[in-house]
């Protein structure tokens, strides 16, 4: 067996072979690819042979060698496996940044003394590994996962060499991350003591993700389109980090853990999390909680949006709780990667301390890669869109594969789909997926045997289980998912149907936990996913179960392609009431111009909800055609597409509605006056104020309840007088409404007819009115003051309390303190709270006095109940013994008390 391993790159050929001589010479035996690897052999599986067998591995260092993927990997190996590693430098490069620990020998000068150098050095015993780091195992299986996973992920194009990876550039994206401060330019402190200007270092804006991981300190958002390289990023990140705890056990340890595994519905804390996670170190949660964790997070968009929970009922949407998660997680270092456009739906932003996204590719690079396909480089350079397709490193590569033994006809076939990104995807996926079976096929043949599932077979599994992946919103998938398309019992053929589709490279598998249950897989890329997928909706669309159409149609709102557009203006016509609302919704996620015509004809829906769901999706639209085909509905025959018109008109915000709406306050319908009134409220142009203060004379009420409300959001202060007389004469609706409009306004004429409002009649108005007046600030203190002090309406200085204590002037709290002995008990209740919450320590004694004067009552009910209620609230919020002591000795019985009371007793009463 070999004991040292040649690793260099194949341009330093010539030197390797001198290098090979040498040391065979020197009585070692080599290993060299070119002499070791038979024809036929799986190139990566005899270098890892190789690797294993050899206890010292010489790195030969030239420009080229460090930047070539394949080579720097076999340096990382050694190290990882704590193998003697000697790098040689045979030409003036960058020493990788994990090999500037170790002594190189310079070969640049001359070869002949870098030879004796290097006899030395071999003639050394390798040392022994002394290491005794607990986590040394857990980080050898780490990077072997990970180079397994990045073999997965990077598509060859042919059976040599790995392809040199792209070297992405990751862009600063600002304003995307929740952060206090930013991180602002480094100025040198001395040359700021000294006054020297323009000498600050400019902040990072771009570069490699390395540089973005360090200038944000280890806490970084790494965002991206499909396919622009954000896991394979995530991973070589990973496996560079792995090589650098192996070297420097204070650096954090890598845990690489897949967002979607997360369970949402419980909400587990991200600490026993990444400690259940598959492959994770030994003590990972201690390491989590101490902070000295680097927590690979990848794909955050996975989790899905909108679920709802099975046991309240109530929505939430799983990627906010995760981040709500990741908030109350210690300071460790962390990267997560998600989907640009699934981060931009969140409306939730990431504690981290800052965030980039790689751009799509360049010119340079898309050349460079294709070096060895230059007919495809000139057909991709010859068409702009095109050549838009191939921006990404997925599909670039994969369009490379598929394009390697292409025909002139079939590349031409592919270009005639270029006005058409969804079916040129498509068509390059399909291409990649029939030359991997084709390769596959052409393997067994020579040994007379076939693949056991035909083309058409895979792509109708495949095409299911992608369907239910898309219709969950999840990446990850499970071996129930494939049970549910073969039968439960079809192990067998389910296992045989699973290795083809990783030697295809069109599954890849995540993690075995239980060969019978718990296998997880994912597709490639959610690309691909999304690809098979859609290829299934077309098939579920023409299902006679509506309820499969229904699906199809939250797939297509699911998948990011223009072509679903088409497909759900068609579903807004299904016989089904809930295929057209969701399609309409969907309609509404995709927000395409093209579905604001069909989408109008829809809020003329028979169904409800159908109209609706057209309505919001309408809103959803941003484009200057939508108002202006509102404006022409509005004046639509029908009353219900006029009103829906009205109601989306004030949605969009387009002033360009204001005078069609001010049309339709007049118009023969009273709903139609309404939502014209609500959007005129909504839109906040003043041309709408005298329109709308005409309305307050309509016959309906409530047309007249619409434009109050409208009015008080356009904060005119025309409308006060009117107001103020609606305020004095109208239904209690009307009365409620005018109050809470005046308090917006900020009218100081509107404070004693608030005032007077009260002691209204109705309870709800007065508690507007008081609001109100809160609202209404410092203006209208001397006249609650007042109100308190010598009104004898105790609704009026009950609720005076109220808006006193909104405004929380210091000249109030006099009136509070004297308000906790007033002879009426709600008076008292209120003031007492008022000051609790003020922290004012108020005297608990009216309470224990009042509890006591109904220690003898045999049944507390009613005002009184309610009044016991608070009073004991109070009393248990304060908490001090001296307050839980007054409930204990009122002396209730279970039985006097109110069950509203009851609940508000400590528990050991």
């Amino acid at each position: 067996m070999p004991d040292i391993f040649i690793s260099y790159k194949r341009e330093d050929q010539p030197f390797a072979e001198t290098l090979h001589e040498r040391l065979i010479a020197w009585g070692h035996s080599v290993w060299m690819d070119v002499h070791n690897i038979p024809a036929g052999s799986d190139w990566a599986l005899a270098i890892e042979k190789g690797l294993n067998a050899a206890h010292t591995v010489i790195g030969v260092m030239s420009p080229l060698a460090v930047q070539a993927e394949n080579v720097r990997n076999e340096w990382q190996w050694a190290i990882v496996h704590q193998k003697r590693l000697i790098p040689i430098m045979l030409d003036t490069c960058d020493v990788p940044l994990n090999l500037i620990r170790l002594n190189y020998i310079n070969f640049t000068q001359d070869h002949e003394s870098g030879f004796t150098w290097l006899k030395t050095a071999l003639e050394s015993p390798p040392e022994s590994p002394t290491d005794d780091d607990p986590h040394l195992d857990y980080l050898k299986k780490l990077y072997e996962r990970i180079n397994t996973m990045l073999a997965h992920k990077i598509i060859k194009l042919d059976e040599g060499e790995e392809p040199q990876p792209i070297d992405l550039v990751s862009q600063r994206t600002r304003g995307a991350v929740d952060v206090l401060f930013e991180q602002q330019d480094k100025i040198d402190p001395f040359f700021e003591a000294l006054g020297i200007e323009d000498q600050q270092q400019p902040a990072w804006e771009s570069g490699d993700f390395r540089a973005a991981y360090d200038h944000f300190d280890g806490r970084v958002l790494l965002l991206g389109e499909p396919g622009a390289g954000k896991t394979i990023t995530l991973l070589h990140f990973g496996r560079d980090a792995v090589v650098q705890r192996v070297q420097d056990r204070n650096a954090p340890l890598p845990i690489l853990a897949l967002i979607s595994t997360w369970d949402s519905l419980a909400e587990t804390s991200l600490a026993d999390w990444g400690a259940g996670s598959y492959g994770a170190p030994p003590n990972a949660k201690g390491v989590i909680e101490s902070g000295r964790a680097l927590l690979l997070l990848d794909g955050l968009d996975e989790l899905g949006g909108e679920r709802e929970d099975p046991a309240t009922k109530e929505k939430y949407d799983p990627r906010e709780r995760f981040i709500a998660a990741l908030t109350q997680l210690p300071q460790n270092q962390v990267i997560i990667t998600c989907r640009v456009r699934d981060y931009d739906e969140i409306g939730t932003q990431v504690p981290l301390a800052g965030a980039v996204t790689l751009q799509n590719l360049s010119d340079a690079q898309i050349q460079n890669y294709l070096n060895e396909l230059p007919d495809l480089w000139a057909a991709l350079e010859a068409d702009d869109q095109l050549s838009d397709i191939a921006r990404t490193p997925l599909l670039l590569s994969i369009f490379a594969f598929a394009y390697r033994d292409m025909t002139p006809e079939d590349a031409a076939k592919l270009r005639d789909l270029t006005d058409s990104p969804g079916d040129l995807r498509d068509a390059i996926f399909e291409r990649y997926v029939h030359e991997r079976y084709a390769h596959e096929e052409r393997k067994l043949r020579l040994r007379r045997e076939a693949l056991p599932f035909t083309l058409g077979e895979i792509y109708d599994v495949l095409g299911q289980i992608a369907f239910r992946s898309t219709q969950m919103g999840l990446d990850v998938l499970f071996l129930s998912d494939f049970r549910l398309t073969f039968g439960k019992d079809e192990i067998k053929v389910i296992a045989e149907f699973i290795d083809l589709m990783i030697k295809l490279n069109l599954l890849v598998q995540i993690e075995e936990k239980s060969p019978e249950t718990d296998i997880t897989f994912r597709f490639p890329h959610a690309l691909f996913r999304d690809t098979l997928a859609y290829r299934h909706v077309l098939i579920c669309l023409g299902d006679t179960d509506s309820k499969i159409r229904e699906n199809a149609v939250f797939v297509l709102r699911n998948i990011n392609d223009s072509r679903a557009v088409e497909l759900l203006i068609t579903a807004l016509k299904d016989v089904d009431e809930a295929v057209r609302r969701n399609a309409a919704f969907a309609l509404g996620a995709i927000r395409d111009v093209r579905a604001i015509e069909p989408l109008i004809t829809a809020t003329n829906d028979a169904d409800e909800a159908v109209r609706g769901s057209a309505d919001y999706a309408l809103s959803q639209i941003e484009d200057t055609r939508t108002i202006e085909q509102l404006i022409a509905t509005i004046k639509n025959v029908d009353e219900a597409v006029r009103r829906n018109a009205a109601n989306v008109m004030g949605k969009l915000g387009d002033v360009r509605a204001v005078e069609p709406l001010i049309v339709a306050l007049c118009d023969a319908d009273s709903w139609v006056r309404s939502s014209a009134a609500q959007a005129l409220g909504c839109l906040g142009d003043v041309r709408a104020v005298e329109p709308l203060i005409a309305a307050l004379d309509d016959a309906e009420s409530w047309v007249r309840t619409s434009a109050i409300s409208a009015l008080g959001k356009l904060r005119d202060t025309r409308a006060a007088g009117p107001l103020i007389v609606v305020l004095g004469d109208a239904e209690s609706s009307e009365r409620s409404t005018a109050a809470g409009a005046l308090g917006q306004l900020g009218e100081a004429q509107a404070v004693e007819p608030l005032i007077v409002a009260l002691g209204d009649a109705d309870d709800w108005v007065r508690r507007v009115a008081a609001e109100a007046l809160g609202n209404l600030g410092e203006v209208s203190l001397d006249a609650l003051l007042k109100t308190f002090s010598e009104s004898a309406d105790l609704r009026q200085r009950n609720f005076a309390l109220y808006a006193l204590a909104m405004i929380g002037h210091l000249r109030a709290l006099e009136t509070f303190q004297i308000a906790q002995h007033d002879d009426d008990p709600l008076i008292r209740l209120t003031a007492i709270s008022i000051l609790h919450h003020a922290d004012q320590h108020p005297d608990i004694a009216p309470l224990v006095t009042m509890l006591a004067d109904m220690t003898d009552v045999e049944e507390i009910t009613g005002f009184e109940g309610r009044m016991c209620d608070l009073a004991v609230e109070i009393l248990r919020d304060i908490g001090t013994p001296e307050a839980l002591t007054a409930v204990v000795e009122a002396r209730f019985t279970a039985q006097s008390l109110d069950p509203h009371v009851r609940r508000r007793m400590p528990p050991h009463i």
